[in-house]
Protein backbone atom coordinates (compact mmCIF):
# COMPACT_ATOMS: atom_id res chain seq x y z
CA UNK A 1 0.00 0.00 0.00
CA UNK A 2 1.38 3.39 -1.00
CA UNK A 3 2.30 5.58 1.94
CA UNK A 4 0.21 8.71 2.20
CA UNK A 5 2.00 12.03 2.01
CA UNK A 6 1.93 14.31 5.01
CA UNK A 7 0.10 17.62 4.86
CA UNK A 8 3.43 19.45 5.11
CA UNK A 9 4.81 17.54 2.13
CA UNK A 10 1.64 18.13 0.14
CA UNK A 11 1.74 21.86 0.77
CA UNK A 12 5.45 21.98 -0.07
CA UNK A 13 4.78 20.16 -3.35
CA UNK A 14 1.90 22.55 -4.03
CA UNK A 15 4.22 25.51 -3.44
CA UNK A 16 6.77 23.93 -5.77
CA UNK A 17 4.13 23.38 -8.44
CA UNK A 18 2.95 26.97 -8.20
CA UNK A 19 6.55 28.19 -8.32
CA UNK A 20 7.24 26.01 -11.36
CA UNK A 21 4.21 27.47 -13.13
CA UNK A 22 5.19 31.04 -12.24
CA UNK A 23 8.87 30.59 -13.10
CA UNK A 24 7.98 28.69 -16.25
CA UNK A 25 5.60 31.40 -17.38
CA UNK A 26 8.06 34.17 -16.57
CA UNK A 27 10.91 32.30 -18.24
CA UNK A 28 8.84 31.65 -21.35
CA UNK A 29 7.91 35.32 -21.51
CA UNK A 30 11.51 36.49 -21.07
CA UNK A 31 12.81 33.98 -23.61
CA UNK A 32 10.16 34.96 -26.14
CA UNK A 33 10.76 38.67 -25.57
CA UNK A 34 14.51 38.31 -26.03
CA UNK A 35 14.11 36.10 -29.10
CA UNK A 36 11.73 38.58 -30.72
CA UNK A 37 14.03 41.47 -29.92
CA UNK A 38 17.06 39.70 -31.42
CA UNK A 39 15.07 38.61 -34.47
CA UNK A 40 13.86 42.17 -35.02
CA UNK A 41 17.43 43.41 -34.74
CA UNK A 42 18.67 40.84 -37.26
CA UNK A 43 15.78 41.57 -39.61
CA UNK A 44 16.57 45.28 -39.47
CA UNK A 45 20.23 44.55 -40.22
CA UNK A 46 19.22 42.29 -43.12
CA UNK A 47 16.94 44.96 -44.58
CA UNK A 48 19.65 47.58 -44.24
CA UNK A 49 22.22 45.40 -45.99
CA UNK A 50 19.72 44.42 -48.72
CA UNK A 51 19.03 48.09 -49.46
CA UNK A 52 22.76 48.74 -49.62
CA UNK A 53 23.31 45.82 -52.01
CA UNK A 54 20.53 47.06 -54.27
CA UNK A 55 22.01 50.55 -54.31
CA UNK A 56 25.54 49.26 -54.93
CA UNK A 57 24.40 47.09 -57.84
CA UNK A 58 22.28 49.86 -59.31
CA UNK A 59 25.07 52.41 -59.19
CA UNK A 60 28.12 50.24 -59.90
CA UNK A 61 30.20 50.27 -63.08
CA UNK A 62 30.78 46.60 -63.94
CA UNK A 63 33.87 47.52 -65.89
CA UNK A 64 35.45 49.45 -63.05
CA UNK A 65 38.26 47.82 -61.18
CA UNK A 66 37.08 46.43 -57.80
CA UNK A 67 33.39 47.07 -58.51
CA UNK A 68 32.34 43.55 -57.61
CA UNK A 69 34.66 43.56 -54.63
CA UNK A 70 32.81 46.64 -53.39
CA UNK A 71 29.51 44.76 -53.64
CA UNK A 72 30.94 41.75 -51.79
CA UNK A 73 32.23 44.01 -49.03
CA UNK A 74 28.66 44.52 -47.83
CA UNK A 75 28.82 41.14 -46.07
CA UNK A 76 32.50 41.17 -45.26
CA UNK A 77 33.45 41.07 -41.63
CA UNK A 78 30.38 39.01 -40.65
CA UNK A 79 30.52 35.34 -41.56
CA UNK A 80 26.82 34.87 -40.82
CA UNK A 81 25.75 37.03 -43.77
CA UNK A 82 26.09 35.66 -47.32
CA UNK A 83 25.49 37.23 -50.74
CA UNK A 84 24.91 35.66 -54.13
CA UNK A 85 24.40 37.71 -57.32
CA UNK A 86 23.17 35.99 -60.49
CA UNK A 87 23.09 37.22 -64.06
CA UNK A 88 19.99 36.79 -66.16
CA UNK A 89 21.34 33.53 -67.56
CA UNK A 90 21.98 32.14 -64.09
CA UNK A 91 25.68 32.82 -64.02
CA UNK A 92 26.99 33.58 -60.52
CA UNK A 93 28.52 37.02 -60.58
CA UNK A 94 29.25 37.36 -56.86
CA UNK A 95 29.36 34.69 -54.16
CA UNK A 96 30.48 35.77 -50.70
CA UNK A 97 30.36 33.72 -47.43
CA UNK A 98 27.97 31.17 -48.98
CA UNK A 99 29.69 28.18 -47.41
CA UNK A 100 27.83 24.88 -47.38
CA UNK A 101 24.36 26.16 -46.42
CA UNK A 102 22.99 27.38 -49.74
CA UNK A 103 19.57 28.99 -49.48
CA UNK A 104 16.52 27.18 -50.85
CA UNK A 105 14.69 28.41 -53.94
CA UNK A 106 13.14 31.72 -52.96
CA UNK A 107 10.52 33.84 -54.69
CA UNK A 108 12.32 37.02 -55.87
CA UNK A 109 11.01 40.45 -55.02
CA UNK A 110 10.23 42.88 -57.82
CA UNK A 111 13.00 45.31 -58.70
CA UNK A 112 11.04 48.35 -57.60
CA UNK A 113 9.37 46.76 -54.52
CA UNK A 114 10.43 48.18 -51.15
CA UNK A 115 12.17 46.02 -48.58
CA UNK A 116 10.19 45.26 -45.40
CA UNK A 117 9.70 42.39 -42.99
CA UNK A 118 7.08 40.84 -45.29
CA UNK A 119 9.75 40.32 -47.96
CA UNK A 120 11.97 38.29 -45.62
CA UNK A 121 12.01 34.50 -46.02
CA UNK A 122 12.92 32.18 -43.12
CA UNK A 123 14.12 28.58 -43.10
CA UNK A 124 16.22 26.13 -41.08
CA UNK A 125 19.62 24.99 -42.29
CA UNK A 126 20.87 21.42 -42.36
CA UNK A 127 22.85 22.12 -39.19
CA UNK A 128 19.64 23.16 -37.43
CA UNK A 129 20.27 26.88 -37.38
CA UNK A 130 17.65 29.47 -38.20
CA UNK A 131 18.24 31.49 -41.38
CA UNK A 132 16.46 34.37 -43.05
CA UNK A 133 17.06 36.16 -46.30
CA UNK A 134 15.84 38.29 -49.21
CA UNK A 135 15.90 37.58 -52.94
CA UNK A 136 15.23 40.50 -55.28
CA UNK A 137 15.28 41.34 -58.99
CA UNK A 138 17.27 44.36 -60.16
CA UNK A 139 18.52 46.19 -63.25
CA UNK A 140 21.98 47.68 -63.47
CA UNK A 141 23.53 50.13 -65.88
CA UNK A 142 25.96 47.49 -67.14
CA UNK A 143 26.71 43.90 -66.28
CA UNK A 144 29.42 41.35 -66.68
CA UNK A 145 29.36 37.65 -67.24
CA UNK A 146 32.39 37.23 -65.03
CA UNK A 147 32.02 34.80 -62.15
CA UNK A 148 32.39 35.79 -58.55
CA UNK A 149 35.65 33.99 -58.41
CA UNK A 150 37.03 36.40 -61.02
CA UNK A 151 36.12 39.62 -59.27
CA UNK A 152 39.81 40.55 -59.39
CA UNK A 153 39.98 40.50 -63.28
CA UNK A 154 40.99 43.59 -65.20
CA UNK A 155 38.45 46.24 -66.14
CA UNK A 156 39.27 45.84 -69.85
CA UNK A 157 38.45 42.13 -69.84
CA UNK A 158 35.23 42.80 -67.98
CA UNK A 159 34.22 45.53 -70.44
CA UNK A 160 34.89 43.28 -73.43
CA UNK A 161 32.42 40.72 -72.17
CA UNK A 162 29.74 43.19 -71.16
CA UNK A 163 26.23 43.38 -72.50
CA UNK A 164 23.70 46.16 -72.35
CA UNK A 165 21.83 46.27 -68.98
CA UNK A 166 20.98 42.57 -68.47
CA UNK A 167 18.47 41.63 -65.69
CA UNK A 168 20.06 40.30 -62.47
CA UNK A 169 18.98 38.89 -59.07
CA UNK A 170 20.71 38.92 -55.77
CA UNK A 171 20.10 36.80 -52.65
CA UNK A 172 21.18 38.13 -49.29
CA UNK A 173 20.70 35.91 -46.26
CA UNK A 174 21.91 35.38 -42.72
CA UNK A 175 22.51 32.11 -40.91
CA UNK A 176 21.75 33.05 -37.28
CA UNK A 177 24.40 30.86 -35.67
CA UNK A 178 25.32 33.22 -32.85
CA UNK A 179 21.69 34.06 -32.22
CA UNK A 180 20.70 30.39 -32.01
CA UNK A 181 23.62 29.60 -29.70
CA UNK A 182 22.82 32.60 -27.53
CA UNK A 183 19.11 31.73 -27.27
CA UNK A 184 19.90 28.09 -26.50
CA UNK A 185 22.26 29.15 -23.73
CA UNK A 186 19.73 31.66 -22.43
CA UNK A 187 17.01 29.00 -22.47
CA UNK A 188 19.24 26.57 -20.57
CA UNK A 189 19.96 29.25 -17.96
CA UNK A 190 16.26 29.99 -17.63
CA UNK A 191 15.49 26.30 -17.16
CA UNK A 192 18.25 25.97 -14.58
CA UNK A 193 17.10 29.10 -12.76
CA UNK A 194 13.49 27.92 -12.83
CA UNK A 195 14.48 24.48 -11.53
CA UNK A 196 16.61 25.92 -8.73
CA UNK A 197 13.89 28.44 -7.90
CA UNK A 198 11.23 25.74 -7.79
CA UNK A 199 13.34 23.50 -5.55
CA UNK A 200 14.18 26.45 -3.30
CA UNK A 201 10.53 27.47 -2.98
CA UNK A 202 9.51 23.87 -2.26
CA UNK A 203 12.24 23.47 0.38
CA UNK A 204 11.54 26.82 2.02
CA UNK A 205 7.80 26.13 1.80
CA UNK A 206 8.36 22.81 3.58
CA UNK A 207 10.26 24.53 6.39
CA UNK A 208 7.71 27.33 6.68
CA UNK A 209 4.75 24.94 6.70
CA UNK A 210 6.48 22.67 9.19
CA UNK A 211 7.01 25.64 11.48
CA UNK A 212 3.41 26.72 10.90
CA UNK A 213 2.20 23.23 11.82
CA UNK A 214 3.74 23.49 15.29
CA UNK A 215 0.41 24.58 16.89
CA UNK A 216 -1.28 21.56 15.30
CA UNK A 217 1.38 19.27 16.74
CA UNK A 218 0.78 20.86 20.13
CA UNK A 219 -2.94 20.17 19.79
CA UNK A 220 -2.22 16.58 18.73
CA UNK A 221 0.16 16.08 21.65
CA UNK A 222 -2.43 17.51 24.01
CA UNK A 223 -5.16 15.29 22.57
CA UNK A 224 -2.96 12.19 22.93
CA UNK A 225 -2.53 12.96 26.62
CA UNK A 226 -6.29 12.89 27.21
CA UNK A 227 -7.45 10.00 29.38
CA UNK A 228 -10.70 9.01 31.04
CA UNK A 229 -9.55 10.68 34.23
CA UNK A 230 -8.15 13.71 32.42
CA UNK A 231 -10.70 14.84 29.86
CA UNK A 232 -9.21 18.24 29.13
CA UNK A 233 -7.08 19.64 26.32
CA UNK A 234 -3.88 21.08 27.86
CA UNK A 235 -3.65 23.83 25.24
CA UNK A 236 -4.73 27.42 25.73
CA UNK A 237 -6.78 28.43 22.64
CA UNK A 238 -5.77 32.07 23.13
CA UNK A 239 -2.11 31.14 22.50
CA UNK A 240 -2.92 29.60 19.11
CA UNK A 241 -3.31 31.31 15.73
CA UNK A 242 -6.85 32.56 15.04
CA UNK A 243 -7.36 29.81 12.44
CA UNK A 244 -6.73 27.11 15.06
CA UNK A 245 -8.34 28.84 18.01
CA UNK A 246 -11.79 27.72 16.87
CA UNK A 247 -10.54 24.13 16.43
CA UNK A 248 -9.02 24.05 19.91
CA UNK A 249 -12.18 25.54 21.40
CA UNK A 250 -14.31 22.94 19.61
CA UNK A 251 -12.05 20.14 20.88
CA UNK A 252 -12.28 21.52 24.40
CA UNK A 253 -16.07 21.62 24.12
CA UNK A 254 -16.00 18.03 22.90
CA UNK A 255 -13.88 17.10 25.92
CA UNK A 256 -16.39 18.80 28.18
CA UNK A 257 -19.23 16.86 26.57
CA UNK A 258 -17.28 13.62 26.89
CA UNK A 259 -16.53 14.35 30.52
CA UNK A 260 -20.18 15.11 31.13
CA UNK A 261 -21.12 11.92 29.29
CA UNK A 262 -18.69 9.83 31.33
CA UNK A 263 -19.95 11.38 34.53
CA UNK A 264 -23.54 10.71 33.53
CA UNK A 265 -22.67 7.16 32.50
CA UNK A 266 -20.92 6.59 35.80
CA UNK A 267 -23.87 8.05 37.68
CA UNK A 268 -26.25 6.04 35.52
CA UNK A 269 -24.39 2.81 36.32
CA UNK A 270 -24.42 3.63 40.02
CA UNK A 271 -28.13 4.50 39.96
CA UNK A 272 -28.96 1.40 37.94
CA UNK A 273 -27.04 -0.82 40.35
CA UNK A 274 -28.73 0.90 43.29
CA UNK A 275 -32.22 0.53 41.82
CA UNK A 276 -31.64 -3.11 40.95
CA UNK A 277 -30.08 -3.83 44.32
CA UNK A 278 -33.15 -2.77 46.29
CA UNK A 279 -35.69 -5.21 44.79
CA UNK A 280 -33.09 -7.98 44.58
CA UNK A 281 -32.16 -7.45 48.24
CA UNK A 282 -35.84 -7.55 49.12
CA UNK A 283 -36.31 -10.80 47.22
CA UNK A 284 -33.21 -12.36 48.74
CA UNK A 285 -34.02 -11.24 52.30
CA UNK A 286 -37.66 -12.35 52.16
CA UNK A 287 -36.72 -15.71 50.73
CA UNK A 288 -33.96 -16.31 53.31
CA UNK A 289 -36.32 -15.41 56.16
CA UNK A 290 -39.02 -17.68 54.79
CA UNK A 291 -36.62 -20.61 54.48
CA UNK A 292 -35.16 -20.13 57.95
CA UNK A 293 -38.07 -22.04 59.52
CA UNK A 294 -41.24 -23.87 58.66
CA UNK A 295 -43.98 -21.61 57.29
CA UNK A 296 -47.66 -22.05 56.69
CA UNK A 297 -49.19 -22.08 53.23
CA UNK A 298 -50.60 -18.59 53.77
CA UNK A 299 -47.16 -17.27 54.67
CA UNK A 300 -45.61 -18.84 51.59
CA UNK A 301 -48.42 -17.41 49.49
CA UNK A 302 -47.82 -13.93 50.94
CA UNK A 303 -44.07 -14.33 50.22
CA UNK A 304 -44.77 -15.26 46.61
CA UNK A 305 -47.13 -12.30 46.22
CA UNK A 306 -44.46 -9.95 47.61
CA UNK A 307 -41.87 -11.49 45.31
CA UNK A 308 -44.17 -11.01 42.33
CA UNK A 309 -44.44 -7.31 43.17
CA UNK A 310 -40.65 -7.01 43.17
CA UNK A 311 -40.42 -8.99 39.93
CA UNK A 312 -42.97 -6.69 38.33
CA UNK A 313 -40.97 -3.67 39.45
CA UNK A 314 -37.81 -5.15 37.94
CA UNK A 315 -39.67 -6.00 34.74
CA UNK A 316 -41.00 -2.45 34.43
CA UNK A 317 -37.55 -1.02 35.03
CA UNK A 318 -35.96 -3.29 32.41
CA UNK A 319 -38.74 -2.56 29.93
CA UNK A 320 -38.32 1.18 30.44
CA UNK A 321 -34.56 0.97 30.03
CA UNK A 322 -34.97 -1.08 26.86
CA UNK A 323 -37.48 1.43 25.53
CA UNK A 324 -35.09 4.31 26.20
CA UNK A 325 -32.22 2.53 24.46
CA UNK A 326 -34.35 1.78 21.41
CA UNK A 327 -35.87 5.24 21.31
CA UNK A 328 -32.46 6.94 21.37
CA UNK A 329 -31.40 4.84 18.37
CA UNK A 330 -34.69 5.43 16.47
CA UNK A 331 -35.59 1.75 16.70
CA UNK A 332 -39.11 2.39 17.98
CA UNK A 333 -41.79 2.35 15.32
CA UNK A 334 -43.75 5.60 15.21
CA UNK A 335 -47.12 5.17 13.54
CA UNK A 336 -48.82 8.57 13.58
CA UNK A 337 -52.57 8.81 13.48
CA UNK A 338 -55.03 11.66 13.79
CA UNK A 339 -56.23 11.61 17.39
CA UNK A 340 -58.95 13.55 19.18
CA UNK A 341 -57.25 15.17 22.17
CA UNK A 342 -60.41 15.54 24.26
CA UNK A 343 -61.16 11.84 23.86
CA UNK A 344 -57.58 10.74 24.59
CA UNK A 345 -57.27 12.91 27.69
CA UNK A 346 -60.70 11.81 28.87
CA UNK A 347 -59.68 8.15 28.56
CA UNK A 348 -56.50 8.80 30.56
CA UNK A 349 -58.51 10.65 33.20
CA UNK A 350 -60.78 7.64 33.57
CA UNK A 351 -57.76 5.33 33.75
CA UNK A 352 -56.16 7.26 36.63
CA UNK A 353 -59.43 7.95 38.41
CA UNK A 354 -58.90 5.17 40.96
CA UNK A 355 -55.35 6.25 41.83
CA UNK A 356 -56.47 9.88 42.08
CA UNK A 357 -59.35 9.00 44.43
CA UNK A 358 -56.98 6.99 46.62
CA UNK A 359 -54.83 10.08 47.07
CA UNK A 360 -57.74 12.50 47.32
CA UNK A 361 -56.91 14.24 44.04
CA UNK A 362 -59.31 15.32 41.28
CA UNK A 363 -58.47 15.13 37.55
CA UNK A 364 -60.01 17.73 35.20
CA UNK A 365 -59.83 17.84 31.38
CA UNK A 366 -59.83 21.18 29.57
CA UNK A 367 -59.74 22.03 25.86
CA UNK A 368 -59.50 19.74 22.87
CA UNK A 369 -58.48 19.59 19.25
CA UNK A 370 -56.63 17.07 17.13
CA UNK A 371 -53.03 15.85 16.99
CA UNK A 372 -50.92 13.71 14.67
CA UNK A 373 -49.13 11.26 16.97
CA UNK A 374 -48.59 7.61 17.71
CA UNK A 375 -51.51 6.62 19.99
CA UNK A 376 -49.53 4.26 22.23
CA UNK A 377 -46.55 6.58 22.62
CA UNK A 378 -48.75 9.62 23.30
CA UNK A 379 -50.66 7.75 26.01
CA UNK A 380 -47.42 6.56 27.57
CA UNK A 381 -45.92 10.05 27.68
CA UNK A 382 -49.05 11.67 29.13
CA UNK A 383 -49.52 8.76 31.56
CA UNK A 384 -46.05 9.31 33.01
CA UNK A 385 -46.80 13.00 33.52
CA UNK A 386 -50.21 12.33 35.06
CA UNK A 387 -48.76 9.70 37.41
CA UNK A 388 -46.10 12.16 38.57
CA UNK A 389 -48.69 14.92 38.98
CA UNK A 390 -50.95 12.71 41.12
CA UNK A 391 -47.95 11.58 43.18
CA UNK A 392 -46.89 15.12 44.09
CA UNK A 393 -50.30 16.86 44.30
CA UNK A 394 -51.64 17.47 47.82
CA UNK A 395 -54.98 15.90 48.75
CA UNK A 396 -57.97 17.98 47.84
CA UNK A 397 -56.25 19.64 44.86
CA UNK A 398 -56.88 19.24 41.12
CA UNK A 399 -54.67 17.98 38.30
CA UNK A 400 -55.60 19.66 35.01
CA UNK A 401 -55.10 18.06 31.60
CA UNK A 402 -55.33 20.81 28.95
CA UNK A 403 -55.09 20.51 25.16
CA UNK A 404 -54.72 23.15 22.45
CA UNK A 405 -54.39 22.95 18.66
CA UNK A 406 -52.92 25.47 16.22
CA UNK A 407 -51.80 25.45 12.56
CA UNK A 408 -48.22 24.79 13.68
CA UNK A 409 -49.05 21.82 15.90
CA UNK A 410 -50.80 20.70 19.06
CA UNK A 411 -49.86 20.96 22.72
CA UNK A 412 -50.84 19.05 25.85
CA UNK A 413 -50.35 20.50 29.32
CA UNK A 414 -50.39 18.67 32.66
CA UNK A 415 -50.77 21.17 35.53
CA UNK A 416 -50.74 20.41 39.21
CA UNK A 417 -50.28 22.41 42.42
CA UNK A 418 -47.75 21.29 44.99
CA UNK A 419 -44.35 21.95 46.47
CA UNK A 420 -42.93 22.75 43.05
CA UNK A 421 -39.51 22.01 41.62
CA UNK A 422 -36.36 23.85 42.64
CA UNK A 423 -34.88 25.95 39.80
CA UNK A 424 -31.53 24.14 40.00
CA UNK A 425 -33.30 20.83 39.28
CA UNK A 426 -35.18 21.91 36.15
CA UNK A 427 -32.21 21.44 33.78
CA UNK A 428 -31.66 17.84 34.94
CA UNK A 429 -35.28 16.87 35.32
CA UNK A 430 -35.34 14.72 32.16
CA UNK A 431 -32.09 12.86 32.93
CA UNK A 432 -32.25 9.18 33.70
CA UNK A 433 -32.58 8.24 37.38
CA UNK A 434 -32.69 11.89 38.41
CA UNK A 435 -34.76 12.54 41.51
CA UNK A 436 -35.06 16.02 42.86
CA UNK A 437 -36.09 14.70 46.28
CA UNK A 438 -33.25 12.68 47.88
CA UNK A 439 -35.71 11.26 50.35
CA UNK A 440 -37.32 9.35 47.47
CA UNK A 441 -34.08 7.78 46.30
CA UNK A 442 -35.18 4.40 47.62
CA UNK A 443 -38.83 4.89 46.80
CA UNK A 444 -40.47 2.00 45.05
CA UNK A 445 -42.96 4.30 43.38
CA UNK A 446 -40.50 5.67 40.82
CA UNK A 447 -37.31 4.52 39.17
CA UNK A 448 -36.44 8.03 38.04
CA UNK A 449 -36.74 7.37 34.30
CA UNK A 450 -40.37 8.31 33.65
CA UNK A 451 -39.54 11.84 32.49
CA UNK A 452 -36.59 10.55 30.43
CA UNK A 453 -39.07 8.33 28.59
CA UNK A 454 -41.34 11.34 27.99
CA UNK A 455 -38.46 13.25 26.41
CA UNK A 456 -37.50 10.28 24.21
CA UNK A 457 -41.09 9.95 22.99
CA UNK A 458 -41.23 13.64 22.10
CA UNK A 459 -37.90 13.34 20.27
CA UNK A 460 -39.36 10.50 18.22
CA UNK A 461 -42.20 12.83 17.24
CA UNK A 462 -39.74 15.68 16.49
CA UNK A 463 -41.53 17.61 19.21
CA UNK A 464 -40.51 19.05 22.56
CA UNK A 465 -41.27 18.88 26.25
CA UNK A 466 -41.00 21.88 28.57
CA UNK A 467 -41.51 22.39 32.26
CA UNK A 468 -42.38 25.48 34.27
CA UNK A 469 -42.56 25.38 38.04
CA UNK A 470 -42.88 27.75 40.95
CA UNK A 471 -41.72 26.63 44.36
CA UNK A 472 -44.87 26.29 46.43
CA UNK A 473 -46.97 26.99 43.35
CA UNK A 474 -48.05 25.27 40.14
CA UNK A 475 -45.96 22.94 37.99
CA UNK A 476 -46.74 22.74 34.26
CA UNK A 477 -45.41 20.11 31.86
CA UNK A 478 -46.06 21.01 28.22
CA UNK A 479 -45.82 18.57 25.29
CA UNK A 480 -45.71 20.02 21.77
CA UNK A 481 -46.41 17.87 18.70
CA UNK A 482 -45.54 19.69 15.44
CA UNK A 483 -47.84 19.44 12.44
CA UNK A 484 -46.82 17.10 9.63
CA UNK A 485 -45.30 14.45 11.90
CA UNK A 486 -46.81 11.79 9.65
CA UNK A 487 -44.37 12.69 6.88
CA UNK A 488 -41.19 12.92 8.94
CA UNK A 489 -41.52 10.28 11.64
CA UNK A 490 -39.17 7.27 11.46
CA UNK A 491 -40.84 3.97 10.62
CA UNK A 492 -38.61 1.35 12.18
CA UNK A 493 -39.77 -1.77 13.96
CA UNK A 494 -38.32 -3.25 17.12
CA UNK A 495 -35.10 -5.12 16.42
Amino acid sequence: MMRRLSLTTRLALAFGLVAAIVFGGAGAYLYRALAMQVIERDDAELLRKAARVRNELAEMDPGAAGAWREVASVVSGNDEFALVVHASDGTVLVSANTGKDAPPALMPLAADAPFDTASIHTWTTQQGYSAHGIKALLRTGAASTSAAASTSASAAAAAAASTATPAQTFTLYQTAISRTIMLRAYRAKLLLAGLLGTLSVAALGYLVVRAGMEPLRRIAAGASSVTVRRLALPVDPEQLPPELEELAAALQQMMDRLRDGFERLSQFSADLAHDFRTPISNLLGQSQVALASERSADEYQALLASNIEEYERLARMIENMLFLARAENARVAVKPARLDLARELGALSDYFEGLAEARGVVIAVDGGGAVQADPLLLRRAVSNLVANAIRYTPAGQTVVLAARSSPGGSSIEVRNPGAGIAPEHLAKLFDRFFRGDPARANSGESAGIGLAIVKSIMDLHHGSVEVESEVGGTTVFRLFFPAGIADSAPVRQYA
